[in-house]
């Protein structure tokens, strides 16, 4: 009796400690005073350019925007509609991780809604991109043929929405669309899907628009209008991405900051749930996603951005049962590990998934800088402390990587 109490308690004090920590970062990433609001201009661009103008790229929203609303847009209404998307992608990835059958549910649940995986959509409200991830992950709860069906006819949906979805999401929805179909095809028909659309992209790279016909109606009665192409060619993108990192040892050294600083945080949530949270596929699935979307990371800086995305995709395709390592290629990076996870799996505890849930602060730029420097070397500190304390205390205290399968319980 008295340990439900205390569990009861403690559940209590989790989800109060969420609600407050959580609060506090949502409040430090959004930035609503800008000129439409909470909405970053080069968002609002994408909900003002229509196919009607010339563009082939990103114009889905502002033609479906114009169709429904016609012309100005009111940038409250806006601002309602991007703002519901973002809260309900942070909604939908919460319960995408809920159908993990995993003991550390609760306390990874609670990193998901405090960490930048929720406060990067927030920081990037009227993002196109988050349109494509909530049609994604609202696909992945369907199950058998509308499932599939549903997978198959959002792709040139994400497509027309951001180009960028080819990378990110295209790939997610592939394997959703043949759940049944072993890995190593699904991932030679995700790569052939993938090159079919960036040969498309390229095609209709260039954005040819003699006039843009849409505005943004503000609170003051003036408007918001795109005065020219947002658009840049990826060749100079390339040329900009190299000078900015290669040109200089700090540009270097940049680029390796930002890069420990983007995807740190989503591959130890991965690590946490694939080491002690029985899904050992889920850091496999992250890693091929990544290098499927790593033209994005030579093209663009949004790199946080991206990683956060990319773990979106990482839960769609892992709670439906999908394996990557579990192809032949990959066989003996499989069983390495495997076995590095056996061993990390009596390093990892409870605690320590709340202690690094919860040492994120949102500075309002992780989906361009990542996690700041402070917030990285506590990261790598408690990771590295752990294992050191752990390695003291003697491992060999600790039941087995077996026993402790069969004795888990929900918390």
């Amino acid at each position: 009796m008295a340990l439900k109490k205390v569990t009861g308690t403690w559940q209590v004090g989790l989800i109060f400690l969420t609600l407050l920590v959580a609060i506090g970062n949502y409040e430090n990433a959004l930035n609503c005073d800008q000129g439409a609001i909470c909405i970053d201009s080069y968002w609002t661009q994408f909900w003002l350019i229509s196919y009607e103008d010339g563009f082939t790229r990103r114009a889905l929203l502002g033609s479906i925007a114009r169709a429904l609303g016609g012309i100005p847009t009111d940038v409250y209404v806006l601002n309602v509609i991007c703002l519901s998307i973002a809260v309900s992608l942070v909604i939908l990835s919460v319960f995408q991780l809920r159908r993990f059958d995993t003991p550390f549910r609760n306390q990874l649940t609670a990193a998901l809604i405090v960490g930048p995986s929720a406060t990067v959509l927030i920081e990037t409200v009227g993002d196109p991109l988050q349109v494509c991830g909530f049609i994604t992950l609202a696909v992945a709860f369907l199950r058998g043929k509308v499932g599939a069906i549903l997978s198959i006819l959002a792709i040139p949906v994400v497509v027309a929405i951001h180009e960028a979805s080819v990378f990110l999401y295209v790939p997610v929805l592939v394997c959703l669309a043949g759940r049944n179909i072993p890995p190593a095809l699904m991932l030679r028909n995700s790569m052939l899907v993938i090159v079919g659309l960036i040969l498309l992209s390229v095609l209709f790279s260039e954005q040819q628009a003699s006039s843009i016909g849409g505005a943004l109606k503000l609170s003051d009665g003036s408007l918001i209008t795109v005065k020219q192409s947002p658009f840049f060619s990826y060749s100079d993108l390339l040329k900009d991405e190299l000078n900015k990192h290669f040109g200089s040892l700090d540009g270097f050294v940049d680029l390796i900051r930002n890069a420990i600083g983007s995807l740190i945080w989503p591959l130890l949530f991965l690590i946490f749930l694939s080491c002690r949270g029985g899904h050992p596929q889920s850091l496999g699935n992250f890693i091929v996603l990544f290098l499927l979307s790593s033209p994005l990371y030579i093209i663009a800086h949004d790199w946080g951005r991206f990683a956060i995305h990319t773990l979106f995709g990482t839960f769609c395709i892992t709670v439906c049962g999908v394996r990557f390592l579990d192809m032949a290629i990959l066989s003996k990076i499989r069983l390495r590990c495997l076995d590095a996870l056996a061993v990390m799996r009596r390093i990892l505890t409870a605690e320590m998934v709340l202690v690094f849930g919860f040492t994120y602060y949102s500075h309002r730029q992780y989906r361009l800088d990542g996690l700041e420097t402070p917030n990285i070397v506590v990261l790598l500190a408690l990771l590295l402390g752990m294992i050191a304390l752990r390695r003291n205390n003697g491992s060999h205290s600790h039941v087995s990587v077996d026993e402790g399968d069969r004795s888990r319980t929900e918390p």
